[in-house]
């Protein structure tokens, strides 16, 4: 069989920490170690240098990487970020049909809704079929924390259900995300693929000594530690939740360690949560930066219980990623989040952790001292190995990354 020559637009790619590009980096660089495809990528490059244009080949995959220089913008700064994306969309534009030809088109859904439409824009252009990678659903995410006008949010769906009627074939990362799109009217075929954790994490023994010299450069040695680590963005309800820890200013656990917060990661809230912090002397809450992935083992690891929450209205739209990493690093998870959405499934059908619903501020501060002050340590280990055995299981890298050769395959055949 010929190799397939692929393009793929996202607009995240390592190094930038974005989920969606660490994703792509671990599709893209197993896929082509298939022999089966040959695949382009075309990111930004927020590098502050705007004429510089980069091509490189990363190693040792040998995926090709157009990075298209953008404006550097702080995902804080609604403005900004506006401007970059839109340096993107029109760069990325700009440069379809001069790289050559291809056979298929992956367009992921980043930057929302105008990464679809270079994937329609490629399609037409190239004369070729184009699959439509969505991660997070818009406008419905956008309108589910209030954000954009109700005129512009109209135009999103108006764009984006375009966008996913010339599309060959859908691909979504949950399963309550098709009753969404169904909801559109659209009749493309849909394929569900979930995403998967970094294959290098592993559970750490407590007693490990570089666990141990984690938290003790952190300043948690010896605390009960809930962590957060990922995305500080808008659509977790990070606000309501410091709210709830503001509650737990000096508790401490039953075996009498002092509890602790953890928030490893950046994004657009970060600013406004450290000020929150800052201004309540919330003593009990740390931030940290993103980890190195091969140092995710350690960092996840360092956490007694992860934290895994969603803002409400998110069922059906988003499946937080972070989920699969917390269970490869055998850890329980108290996740915040709708009943019935794809990430709350897979915690209560593993029972690696215990679920209360976004909004209900006290019943998440019992759950929390549930976990702190109830459970056992017995309790605790026994969710994160359940969770760790169903990584294994079901939701292995290997499996995810069939599904999306098979996929191409088909789409490119059809």
């Amino acid at each position: 069989m010929s190799v397939i020559k692929v393009l793929i637009y996202c607009m995240n790619f390592p190094p930038d920490a974005g989920s969606e590009g660490q994703l792509l980096q671990d599709l893209s660089d197993s896929l082509q170690k298939t022999c089966e495809v040959d695949l382009t990528v075309v990111c930004a490059s927020v590098s502050g240098n705007t004429r510089k244009m980069l091509m490189l080949s990363e190693s040792p995959s040998g995926v090709k990487v157009l990075r298209l220089p953008v404006p550097i913008y702080d995902k804080s700064r609604k403005a900004k970020r506006v401007l970059g994306i839109l340096s993107y969309f029109l760069k990325a534009s700009w440069m379809t049909g001069k790289l050559g030809d291809f056979d298929l088109v992956l367009a992921f859904s980043e930057p929302p809704i105008l990464g679809g439409m270079l994937g329609v824009m490629a399609r037409r252009r190239l004369n070729c079929p184009m699959i439509y990678d969505i991660q997070d659903i818009n406008p419905e995410q956008a309108l589910a924390i209030g954000c954009g006008g109700k005129h512009l949010l109209r135009l999103m769906r108006c764009l984006d259900n375009q966008s996913l009627r010339s599309a060959d074939r859908i691909i979504l990362a949950g399963d309550e995300q098709l009753e969404t799109i169904r909801k559109r009217k659209v009749t493309t075929p849909v394929t569900v693929i979930h995403n998967w954790a970094d294959e290098r994490i592993r559970p750490i023994e407590r007693e490990d000594s570089r666990r141990k010299a984690f938290l003790r450069e952190a300043h948690l040695e010896g605390c009960f530690v809930f962590a957060y680590s990922g995305n500080l963005g808008l659509y977790y309800g990070l606000a309501s939740l410091l709210e709830v820890i503001r509650m737990f200013p000096e508790e401490r656990a039953r075996d009498g360690r002092p509890v602790k917060f953890l928030f490893i990661g950046a994004g657009a809230k970060e600013a406004w949560m450290r000020d929150y912090v800052r201004r309540n002397h919330m003593k009990n809450v740390v931030f940290l930066p993103y980890q190195k992935k091969e140092d995710l083992s350690v960092s996840l690891s360092a956490a007694d219980v992860h934290l895994c929450p969603s803002a409400p209205g998110m069922t059906g739209i988003s499946v937080p990623s972070k989920i699969f990493g917390i269970l490869a690093a055998g850890k329980p998870v108290l996740g915040i989040m709708n009943p019935g959405s794809d990430a709350r499934k897979i915690i209560e059908r593993t029972r690696s952790g215990k679920c209360v619903s976004p909004g209900d501020s006290r019943a998440i501060a019992r759950l929390i001292r549930w976990f702190f002050r109830t459970a056992t340590d017995r309790e605790l280990r026994e969710m994160g190995r359940r969770g760790r055995r169903a990584m294994e299981r079901e939701y292995r890298k290997e499996q995810s990354v069939m599904r999306y050769m098979e996929t191409m395959r088909d789409v490119y055949t059809a």
